[in-house]
C-alpha cells in the first residue's frame, strides 16, 4: 500500500509543479501580449498620422479581436497576432540549446511560433 501511496503523492507533486509553471507562463505571456497590443494600437495611430493626405484606402487599422487575438490591417493586407501559452522544453539535443541567447540566459525557451525552424531567435 505504501508503494501505491508514494506513486500517488509523486503524481500529485508533479501536477502541482507543472500547473504552477504553466500558470506563471500564462500570466507572463498574457501580460506581454497586452503590451504588444498597446504597441500595435499606438503604431497604427502614429502611422495614420503620417499618412494624412494620402489616398484614404491606405490606412492602418488596429482591431482588438479578443483577449488572445489582435489584427493590423494595412491597406488590403491583414496581419494577425495570436497568443498561446503552450509550454515545452526542447530535447537537450535540439539546436535551440546551442544558441548564444539560450546559453547566456539559461532559461526555458517558450514557443511563440508554430515552427522552431522559422523562429528568428534560433538562427
Amino acid at each position: 500500500m505504501t508503494d501505491q501511496n508514494d506513486k500517488k503523492l509523486e503524481i500529485i507533486g508533479t501536477l502541482k509543479e507543472k500547473s504552477l509553471l504553466k500558470q506563471k507562463v500564462y500570466d507572463n505571456t498574457f501580460e506581454s501580449f497586452c503590451d504588444v497590443k498597446e504597441v500595435l494600437k499606438g503604431l497604427a495611430k502614429e502611422l495614420n498620422g503620417s499618412l494624412a493626405g494620402t489616398d484614404s484606402r491606405v490606412r492602418v487599422e488596429y482591431t482588438d479581436r479578443s483577449n488572445f487575438d489582435a489584427q493590423i490591417k494595412v491597406a488590403a493586407d491583414i496581419l494577425l497576432f495570436s497568443m498561446h501559452s503552450n509550454i515545452f522544453q526542447f530535447d537537450r539535443e535540439h539546436p535551440a540549446w546551442k544558441t548564444a541567447y539560450i546559453q547566456k540566459n539559461q532559461l526555458f525557451f517558450y514557443s511563440f511560433f508554430t515552427s522552431t525552424q522559422k523562429n528568428p531567435f534560433l538562427s
